[in-house]
């Protein structure tokens, strides 16, 4: 009877550790916060940027009209125009709605090792944007804006000066910033004001700065090389006592040199922000700013 009892408990302990290893499955974790998806067609390459700031409720995820913005330009009303996200991750599934007024893009991924990065395939229902178009798409989530920055700011006119920026960001994506600049004849120091503060969507990060008779807004992408951060580019105006515009190129903290994937995969030394994007992220950090 003991050798037979003994004989059961082992049997019992090797089909245990068997089963164990045999079914248990180790999934990378996913971020909840800041995340951008690259949707690209086979036919037309790289189609828009979708930037969201994801909240995560047991599986679900998604985020509402003042953390989701996209870049597609197709003919829908700016004053109008409404994004917001609703989906699921279970374990290493990535599901995702990614909704521009009534059109839908669908995301459906599978989340990489680290949970930083997400490939996939998207399809789109019919609509002015994407008109039932699919393809595949990547997305990475993005760190917080904060930490030091420092480059050039050039002006239409090509007028070069300096810059270092020290952005804040908080953990409702609100970014005060400071910024200093030489070699310019309109301003040298510049700070955003309380309750102004600027917004950080995805990607994205948008910011107003001041010295009491020139405003300065900031309206530009953050740079990764990896998961890490690389700079801040993008485009700047300036109103008030200067009236001015141009493009800033920033490098964060000691990195090497900034570097923005394109369609392909290469890499370009900038980020274009388009003019319909500026008055968009405007408009969207007003609205943040009523609420």
């Amino acid at each position: 009877m003991r050798r037979s009892c003994f004989g059961i408990v082992a049997l019992l302990i090797a089909l245990s550790g068997c089963g164990s290893g045999g079914t248990h499955t180790t999934f990378s974790p996913f971020f909840t916060g800041k995340w951008t998806a690259t949707i690209v067609s086979p036919n037309q390459g790289q189609l828009a940027n979708l930037d969201m700031n994801l909240a995560q409720t047991g599986d679900a995820i998604s985020s509402d009209s003042l953390n989701t913005i996209d870049n597609l330009n197709c003919d829908l009303n700016l004053s109008t125009r409404m994004d917001s996200t609703s989906g699921t991750v279970i374990g290493n599934q990535f599901n995702l709605v990614f909704s521009v007024n009534t059109e839908s893009i669908t995301l459906t991924g599978t989340i990489a090792a680290g949970g930083k990065t997400i490939f996939g395939n998207f399809t789109s229902g019919g609509g002015p944007c994407l008109n039932g178009t699919g393809g595949t798409f990547t997305a990475a989530f993005i760190p917080s804006a904060t930490g030091t920055y420092t480059g050039t700011l050039t002006s239409v006119s090509n007028v070069v000066s300096n810059a270092t920026a020290m952005l804040s960001e908080d953990a409702n994506f609100n970014v005060s910033a400071s910024v200093v600049v030489t070699n310019n004849t309109c301003f040298s120091s510049l700070s955003t004001t309380a309750p102004n503060f600027g917004m950080s969507i995805g990607d994205l990060t948008v910011f107003d700065v001041t010295d009491g008779t020139t405003d300065v807004d900031f309206i530009g992408r953050i740079l990764q090389v990896g998961s890490s951060l690389s700079g801040y580019a993008g485009a700047w105006i300036a109103s008030g006592n200067c009236t001015t515009v141009g493009a800033f190129q920033l490098t964060f903290g000691t990195a090497g040199a900034m570097h923005v994937p394109d369609a392909t995969g290469a890499t370009s030394a900038k980020s274009e922000i388009p003019p319909y994007m500026v008055e968009r992220l405007k408009t969207l950090l007003a609205a943040r700013r009523e609420k």
